[in-house]
């Protein structure tokens, strides 16, 4: 089994292997720390991480237990790896330092699986996939341990997480029929989108270029004449496919961009032979192999898209699109709303760092938190990403406040979740204040839903507000005895 978590169904297939004849580049590298290249190796009798240099030299061991230690993971800035190990029982997420020292766990459910951790482009959050909820979802968390999140919640096996560079949507595989697709989900949560459609095979390890503009994934037909593996790049905008390199007989997965996008590292492994890492340049398809067949090297990372100023903090309730920026005024009024009328909350300086996080109708003040919290007038913000302002969402609006209790129905939810209460249902309308959250293990009445199903209204007290749907457990069926109270 080369990888915890995936069935691999081409145990015991049978066919004679395939030497494959690759070019071995002589290629001049400048070498430097950013540039190295993170991996799973069994060369010295036990499944540890290491690092090399790009063209396979100066390997370095960084991990060295009796436990097996899996799919290292690049922060964006590469001062960190995540990686998957069982050294505590059951497999769980660690974080430790680029040169191995440090190593600490990120999650601490002893009697849950969890594998293929990836950062988002900000480093602030790691998503993974685990069976903590008796399936295997995907799932955020913040790089300190705190705060999970669970993005995905279907019946089959959801897994291999992969942040888009804006931080916007996740790619993942979920398994359809017994065969791995691609899907995509947006961060703060939605209907996941599926991106393909196989016949006769499994895809494995979508990653995003750089750039954010493609797609790659790898793509295994299993029939009789044997194995055929393939990488394809999809242009995300188009749609449409290209093929970057096949082989016969073989196996694909585990691919990882370089941080410039010229280059991609995969692993592949021909029938009855170990697994190897192999490069292939995204120009012109010139094949490189970087490890010995003695021995399996997995799972190589490369790099992890660095954030292009818009970055989303989670699911739909746990957080939403924002935009990093800072002040340009000598000193700017933080108020309680979008508007000279509302109360000044404090007051902030030139050059401090904000994050925004919501706008008003017409895009003139902005929602901000990081130095201080509260709204701005947005030209007095100078954006990473200006051009993404409109896409962050409306945060202030006439009907998002607190309504009046509405007459019970019996249905309770228990949050499995930290949910947000908003004004309304959606992740357009403000989030509410005193309380501003349904902690996990809280238990509230729903009294009403939105018609789509993706909202529930509950009563806090003698107030009313609006949470996402898909993160708590229901006492009872939601029947018709829960009313339609927004379409």
């Amino acid at each position: 089994m080369a990888e915890y978590g995936h069935k691999w169904r081409f145990v015991g297939v049978v066919g004679a292997a395939m030497i494959l004849s690759l070019l071995t580049l002589q290629v001049s590298l400048a070498q430097t720390p950013d540039e190295r290249i993170v991996f799973m190796s069994d060369r010295d009798g036990n499944r540890e991480i290491y690092t090399m240099n790009p063209d396979g030299t100066d390997v370095q061991r960084l991990t060295n237990n009796e436990a097996q230690d899996l799919q290292p993971a690049w922060s964006p800035d590469k001062t960190q790896i995540a990686f998957t190990s069982n050294r505590d029982g059951n497999f769980a997420i660690y974080i430790m330092n680029a040169d191995g020292s440090n190593q600490q766990p990120l999650s601490t459910d002893q009697f849950a699986y969890h594998e293929y951790p990836a950062w988002s482009p900000d480093g602030r959050y790691i998503a993974y996939a685990s069976d903590k909820a008796g399936s295997f979802d995907v799932y955020i968390v913040e790089a300190n341990g705190s705060n999970p999140q669970r993005l995905t919640s279907g019946d089959s096996y959801e897994t291999e997480p992969a942040w888009s560079p804006d931080g916007r949507q996740i790619a993942y595989l979920q398994d359809i029929d017994g065969a791995f697709e691609v899907f995509l989900v947006n961060t703060n949560g939605g209907t996941p989108q599926r991106l393909t459609q196989s016949t006769g095979g499994d895809y494995f390890s979508p990653r995003w270029s750089p750039d954010g503009i493609q797609l790659a994934y790898a793509l295994t037909i299993f029939d009789r004449a044997g194995n055929n593996s393939e990488i394809y790049l999809r242009n995300m905008a188009s749609g449409t496919e290209s093929l970057l390199v096949s082989h016969e007989n073989s196996f694909v997965q585990g691919v990882s961009w370089s941080e410039n996008g010229s280059t991609l590292v995969y692993q592949l492994q021909e029938i009855q032979a170990h697994w190897t890492i192999h490069r292939v340049s995204t120009s012109d398809g010139t094949l490189q192999v970087l490890t010995d067949q003695a021995y399996n090297s997995e799972t190589p990372s490369w790099s992890t898209p660095q954030m292009t100023g818009v970055v989303s903090v989670g699911p739909a309730s746990p957080g939403d699109l924002r935009i990093n920026g800072s002040i340009t005024a000598n000193v700017l009024n933080v108020r309680t709303g979008p508007g000279p009328e509302y109360n000044g909350i404090t007051q902030i300086r030139n050059g401090a760092s904000v994050a925004a996080i919501g706008r008003n109708a017409d895009s003139t003040w902005v929602q901000i938190e990081g130095s201080a919290q509260g709204w701005v007038n947005v030209r007095y913000v100078q954006l990473d990403n200006s051009s993404a302002l409109n896409n962050l969402p409306i945060t202030y609006t006439e009907v998002g406040e607190w309504g009046p209790a509405e007459t019970p129905t019996g249905l309770r939810i228990t949050a499995t979740e930290v949910l947000r209460i908003r004004g309304g249902p959606g992740a357009n309308y403000r989030q509410l204040e005193n309380p501003d959250t349904i902690k996990a293990g809280e238990t509230v009445e729903i009294v009403g839903r939105s018609r789509n199903g993706e909202w529930y209204k509950i009563n806090v007290g003698n107030r009313s507000g609006w949470i996402v749907s898909g993160y708590g457990r229901l006492s009872g069926d939601l029947n018709a005895n829960v009313p339609v109270l927004s379409s």
